[in-house]
């Protein structure tokens, strides 16, 4: 009995099997069962060899549920920790996501509203093939020019455009940013293109490119724009290096329409057979004479 008596045994009656009187039960010091609580459950019954009594096995249900339910809870709530992990890192993975593209949307909105032609060039590779070829300036990139035909090529493809925005495409008479590269990086029979200029800026160290090309409109007429490119101060950052692009063909027009009318009036004047001076009286500057004096007399 004293065995049988271990808290760690199971319940036990042990009982008559004529009578069903109990003879003995379980003594373990349990807390004392309620009185509306579930009744204890057979579940073994054994007969004792050369005697009238019987060992009863029993099962305590509302035991079993009170020892199995703080169990029971924490791996309920391991097991809803464990399914809300994925969930919340998906959230934070979308909230990232949603502010990535509105971020986006605000710079393509910037970049497409803004009015002015641009493009977003990509120099990364450019900078990693003059390390890898040790180009340290504008005289050995010439010379190495004259030895390899090829080199101008490769240096071109390393000038990647990237983004081109609706006002550039449309100055430029072009449909995609492989045209956009074309016309302005390699360039074609008529216009040699800005890519060596570009290399020769960034083997330089400068802070800003400026230069005026010409190209040929979809009209047939010409086209002079102002590209101006700032450089980044990091060498990190020269993935996105920014080109803008003004025309001045209106402005180029009306300079060179100057030009012609002055040299046809300066032609007119010196036809003139009077001597003809224009000074500048506060500066004591001549400006101009029709003819030479010396050659008058």
């Amino acid at each position: 009995a004293e065995h049988l008596d271990n808290p760690t045994r199971p319940l036990w009656l042990l009982e008559n099997s004529r009578t069903a009187e109990i003879i003995n039960q379980h003594r373990s010091p349990e807390t004392p069962r309620p009185a509306n609580a579930e009744p204890l459950q057979s579940v073994l019954l054994t007969f004792l060899d050369n005697s009238d009594w019987q060992l009863r096995g029993l099962y305590d249900a509302e035991l079993s549920r009170q020892q199995l339910l703080p169990a029971l809870i924490s791996k309920c709530l391991l097991g809803l920790i464990c399914a809300l992990l994925p969930l919340l890192a998906l959230a934070s993975m979308r909230k990232r996501q949603r502010a990535l593209q509105e971020g986006r949307r605000r710079y393509q909105d910037i970049f497409e509203g803004t009015g002015v032609a641009l493009c977003v060039l990509d120099l990364s590779g450019l900078i990693n093939t003059l390390e890898r070829l040790r180009l340290r300036g504008q005289d050995q990139l010439e010379h190495r020019l004259l030895l390899d035909r090829s080199l101008r090529n490769t240096l071109l493809q390393e000038l990647k455009v990237t983004e081109v925005n609706q006002v550039a495409l449309q100055l430029l008479g072009v449909e995609c940013r492989n045209g956009a590269w074309q016309r302005l990086i390699a360039g074609d029979t008529h216009n040699e293109g800005i890519g060596l200029q570009l290399v020769e800026a960034v083997l330089n160290n400068q802070h800003q490119l400026e230069l005026e090309v010409r190209l040929s409109g979809a009209d047939g007429q010409e086209l002079h724009l102002w590209l101006t490119v700032r450089f980044p101060e990091q060498r990190a950052d020269y993935q996105a290096v920014t080109l803008s692009i003004s025309d001045i063909t209106s402005r180029k027009q009306v300079e060179l329409s100057l030009l012609e009318r002055e040299s046809f009036w300066s032609n007119v004047v010196r036809t003139v057979p009077d001597q003809l001076y224009v000074q500048d009286v506060q500066n004591q500057r001549m400006i101009f004479s029709n003819r030479h004096l010396g050659q008058t007399l």
